[in-house]
């Protein structure tokens, strides 16, 4: 049996916990969220958005549609643009067909029922040290042009929300702030205590978010 290697392992050992906080963190402010909107019944809130899980693949076809005409036979890894089903599709490995992901998927997505505006969020939780804001940072490239074009508007539509032991590191909060402050203002939520975290997400929605939706 092939040894794994301990860089693999390591990278798996603090993934997994990361990946657990950050899920946990994700499941309060989705939680928070569906309980707020059971009276605010005119909004919804869905985990894991599929709207740009295409988005590169978008992009690179607005300027080079002759590369994604469907093979006349099965490759593997080719990919096309299927105007009937209205998305990007893909042969698998073992050439299968399916729908293709290449694109980003923020955590949550918030929608106005009525308006049907939209505005989503990027969550994550980190301990005293890693890089899950450098990470959350995709959406301040040029991504984000790409996301406002598609949806067809002239506002931010999305917010950084960070809990864990890093939002009550001054080192931390001084970069976080510096990042996204005067980038996006308003769209920064920083989860600080169980005490206190419900009462911040609600007054990120009501007085950031709702808004933007109406």
């Amino acid at each position: 049996m092939t040894e794994q290697h301990y860089l693999s392992t390591r990278e798996q050992t603090w993934q997994l916990p990361a990946n657990q906080g950050g899920k946990t963190r994700e499941n309060e402010v989705l939680r928070t969220l569906q309980t707020l909107f059971a009276t605010e019944t005119n909004y919804e809130v869905v985990a894991q958005p599929s709207l740009f899980d295409q988005l590169y693949l978008e992009v690179d076809y607005a300027t080079n549609p002759s590369a994604y005409q469907k093979p006349a036979e099965k490759i593997k890894g080719a990919t096309w643009w299927d105007a009937d089903k209205r998305e990007f599709r893909e042969y698998t490995d073992k050439l299968r067909e399916k729908r293709s992901q290449c694109g980003v998927v923020p955590d949550l997505m918030i929608r106005n029922k009525t308006t049907g505006k939209l505005h989503f969020a990027e969550i994550k939780n980190q301990g005293e040290s890693g890089n899950a804001h450098e990470r959350c940072g995709k959406y301040a490239t040029g991504i984000l042009a790409h996301m406002k074009r598609k949806m067809n508007v002239s506002h931010h539509p999305i917010s950084y929300i960070f809990g864990g032991p890093m939002v009550t590191k001054r080192k931390y909060i001084l970069e976080l702030m510096t990042c996204y402050s005067d980038f996006a203002p308003g769209h920064l939520v920083l989860l600080t205590s169980p005490e206190s975290n419900e009462a911040t997400i609600l007054n990120w929605f009501h007085t950031v978010v709702k808004p933007l939706l109406e």
